[in-house]
């Protein structure tokens, strides 16, 4: 596939709803944005997508469901934004992708149900617990975010409407 960023918001004017199982397993998709009525992310959706870096959902609000292994082995995968309308979160759904950070809109992980070793972390607490094989770093409270690929700089606001910058 020479497809390189998507946008999954509509097709043929009607509004996609779940990203289906597989659906880009194996892709060489770099960045995706989730548009806004995306409810679903599926099983193994973006396994192996080694390619890609962004998963932008600031712009939805109702994804509600990621699936297992939705984003595993997506070993160049840097940023995922999660917004606060997500209430289940698959096992194994960051596994091997070290380099990660995830973001929530949310504060914490109180009343998302998180999968079997979930991302490489302890899902039994609702402070996660850091295992290895898993993302780099999980930052909640974030209402808005950015990231710069020339200076490889990520930005965000608290939803407190502090700034941070990191690189």
């Amino acid at each position: 596939s020479t497809l390189k960023e998507i946008v999954l918001d509509q097709i043929d004017g009607y509004p996609i709803q779940t990203v289906c199982n597989k659906a880009f397993q194996n892709s060489d998709i770099k960045s995706v944005e989730l548009g806004s009525n995306v409810e679903n992310i599926d099983y193994r959706a973006f396994e192996n997508c080694t390619s890609l870096e962004i998963f932008d959902a600031q712009n939805n609000d109702s994804l509600k469901t990621i699936e297992n292994y939705a984003f595993n082995n997506c070993k160049n995968l840097l940023y995922v934004y999660i917004p606060s309308t997500i209430k289940s979160i698959g096992g194994y759904c960051f596994q091997y992708d070290t380099k990660c950070t995830v973001m929530f809109e949310c504060l914490n992980a109180t009343g998302i149900s998180l999968g079997e070793k979930w991302n490489g972390y302890d899902a039994s607490s609702e402070v996660l617990q850091q295992k290895s094989n898993s993302i780099k770093r999980t930052i909640y409270n974030v209402s808005y975010w950015s990231y710069d690929a020339k200076t490889k700089q990520l930005s965000y606001t608290t939803n407190d409407g502090t700034v941070v910058t990191n690189r």
